[in-house]
């Protein structure tokens, strides 16, 4: 039996409403459960991981899978620009936990999601991906682009349909996700991301105006 955590936000770059500061995953321990693995399944995952263990897992390539996850994200993005909270069932697994008022108020600054670009890590203990999506965000009244990067966690749903899962993750689940979380390529994209953005706040009188009136609440 496996203890479970639940996913309950994705942020990794904070853009908007939380200034220049670094988001990371944050993983909430307070539901648990139980669950009963199938014997071979483990034994095939325990076999895939020794394959992968000295090494970091490869970016998926399969262009049927990336290209799903793509406008799933592009989807979910723009419905959530919209306030469209029934049109994301689509592409969430629970709408339940989106919380819509911080929604709408982010939605009062952000004009559009533009370049959205996915980095799509495999997960081998289900079939799922850790996926890292990185956009720019255009803001009303500002002309640069602000970057921003977000990390979400795709299932395979019943119905054989991928889908951003807000939910229950098992051990083996939460030690992919913090290996991707930590690995060097996503600290480094992390990190270029945030200094991107702490330039632009250094150099660009509109984009400093606005962070200023975020944070004071404005």
């Amino acid at each position: 039996m496996f203890k479970y955590k639940k996913i309950v936000i994705f942020l990794v770059v904070s853009v908007l409403l939380l200034g220049s500061a670094i988001l990371y995953t944050v993983l909430s321990g307070m539901d648990s459960g139980n669950t009963v693995y199938n014997t071979q399944q483990k034994t095939n995952y325990q076999k895939e991981k020794e394959v992968d263990e000295n090494s970091d897992y490869d970016t998926v390539s399969t262009d049927n899978v990336n290209g799903q996850i793509d406008g799933i994200v592009s989807g979910y993005l723009n419905a959530k620009l919209d306030d469209n909270i029934s049109g994301m069932k689509k592409y969430v697994n629970d709408i339940t936990v989106i919380d819509e008022k911080k929604i709408q108020a982010q939605n009062q600054s952000i004009e559009s999601y533009n370049n959205i670009k996915c980095t799509v890590k495999k997960c081998y203990s289900s079939d799922a991906y850790r996926v890292y999506a990185y956009c720019d965000i255009k803001a009303f009244g500002v002309e640069s682009m602000l970057p921003s990067l977000s990390a979400y966690y795709i299932k395979r749903a019943a119905d054989g349909e991928y889908e951003i899962y807000f939910g229950k993750i098992n051990s083996n689940e939460q030690k992919e996700i913090s290996k991707f979380d930590k690995s060097d390529e996503i600290t480094a994209l992390k990190d270029s991301v945030q200094k991107r953005m702490n330039d632009l706040i250094s150099t660009d009188e509109e984009v400093r105006t606005l962070f200023d009136e975020l944070k004071s609440g404005e």
